[in-house]
């Protein structure tokens, strides 16, 4: 989170300047991964998220809009972004949170094109091998991730299908007001 002075300081500076007042701004997207069941029993044995931006350089400047550089991805190779708690039943009807409030960098368009989760499910019944969908996370509906967004992914398995569906909306918003009073350590006013 970062803030701006949204009111100029006094050019000349009194006892009491009155109140400054500030914008303070989510520069993070925040992102959830939920698996649903339907019509039937899900386990999910491994659950991954790769190719997004977990970690990045933010440059806030004192006028102007921030912005974020370098980046590094998450892979196949790393632990980042995955559901280590092993099997994970999900009874059909039901919905499981594999991952929540993930914070990251904003991701434009170019930054999401190897967006994948990767997971790996049986259904109660199957056997032999586990099933496993590579799903990729841009869509024309959700391109990119914008700062102060949340954006919650979930991935619907039934016996004959596994679709993605997606929610967007802001940030939870709350008003805060901070004032301080005279300086008692030193009993001024």
């Amino acid at each position: 989170m970062t803030a701006q002075q949204t009111v100029q300081t006094p050019d000349v500076l009194t006892k009491d300047p009155g109140p400054v007042t500030f914008t303070f701004a989510h520069q993070l997207a925040r992102l959830s991964f939920a698996v649903k069941a339907v019509g039937c029993e899900a386990t999910v044995t491994a659950f991954k998220v790769n190719g997004v931006t977990w970690k990045a350089n933010l440059t806030c400047p004192a006028s102007g809009t921030p912005s974020w550089s370098g980046g590094e991805k998450t892979t196949d190779g790393d632990s980042r972004l995955t559901k280590a708690d092993g099997n994970i039943t999900v009874s059909g009807g039901n919905t499981i949170t594999m991952l929540q409030d993930v914070l990251l960098p904003p991701h434009t368009a170019a930054d999401l094109t190897d967006a994948v989760i990767n997971m790996a499910y049986r259904l109660k019944g199957d056997t032999g091998d586990d099933r496993t969908a590579e799903v990729e996370l841009a869509t024309t509906e959700i391109p990119h991730w914008d700062a102060a967004q949340q954006y919650s992914y979930t991935l619907t398995v039934s016996a004959s299908s596994l679709t993605l569906t997606w929610k967007v909306k802001p940030w939870d918003t709350k008003d805060t007001e901070v004032s301080w009073g005279p300086d008692e350590t030193t009993n001024q006013e």
